[in-house]
């Protein structure tokens, strides 16, 4: 995935890019005071920075999946922190990342 993730517009062809809708996930975060705040924008910014996390606990850095997958993560996390915020289900669809290329590649082995 490259650093221009953010601009593709989902849905494509015409929606909102992506990075615009990981900002109104952060501002809906920060207006409802959630007490995710800080793990949500932790996710944005991540995946922003094609460093997407990935589930668990602690999460860990990882990598965009494929971009329609990707887009699809996004989409669910901005429908969750949309009019009637699940705070739940948006960080558990911001935590959309795979392991590293490199751990990917040592598990094969």
């Amino acid at each position: 995935m490259t650093t221009t993730w953010p601009d593709t517009r989902i849905p494509a062809p015409d929606g909102p890019t992506a990075r615009e809708h990981l900002r109104r996930i952060a501002a809906a975060a920060r207006g409802a005071r959630s007490p995710w705040l800080t793990d949500i924008e932790k996710a944005v910014e991540a995946c922003e920075k094609d460093g997407c996390l990935q589930p668990g606990n602690p999460p860990q850095r990882g990598r965009p999946p494929e971009p329609r997958r990707h887009g699809n993560a996004i989409l669910a996390a901005r429908l969750h922190a949309g009019d009637r915020p699940d705070w739940d289900k948006c960080l558990a669809a911001l935590r959309h990342g795979e392991p590293p290329q490199e751990q990917t590649r040592k598990a094969r082995a």
